[in-house]
């Protein structure tokens, strides 16, 4: 029964709450609007963090040569960037969650 739980609150977590059904038990207007509230934030937060998992647009750097007059600067620009390697984001925060949900 217990790793059914932890699969139950893994799903959860991935699909959110029910707000439909949270708000068919609530009977306070008050309550109501602090679900709908609620809501309008999680989808905020959806919203934005999709837009920020999108691919970055490459930089034109074409453009920046006949803009800029020092070609050098933009040339030391573009070595420093394609220099740049930024590690993959890893996020122990699942795995933490994971043991908390079935040691529960």
């Amino acid at each position: 029964m217990l790793g059914r739980t932890a699969i139950v609150g893994r799903r959860h977590l991935q699909r959110g709450p029910d707000f439909a059904r949270i708000a068919a038990k609530v009977t306070s207007q008050t309550t109501r609007a602090d679900v709908a509230a609620l809501r309008s934030a999680m989808e905020e937060r959806k919203q934005m963090a999709a837009a920020a998992a999108a691919p970055v647009a490459p930089i034109d750097w074409a453009h920046y040569e006949k803009v800029i007059s020092d070609k050098s600067l933009v040339a030391d620009m573009k070595k420093a960037y394609e220099e740049i390697e930024i590690p993959p984001f890893v996020s122990d925060i699942g795995a933490e969650s994971t043991k908390e949900l079935e040691a529960f």
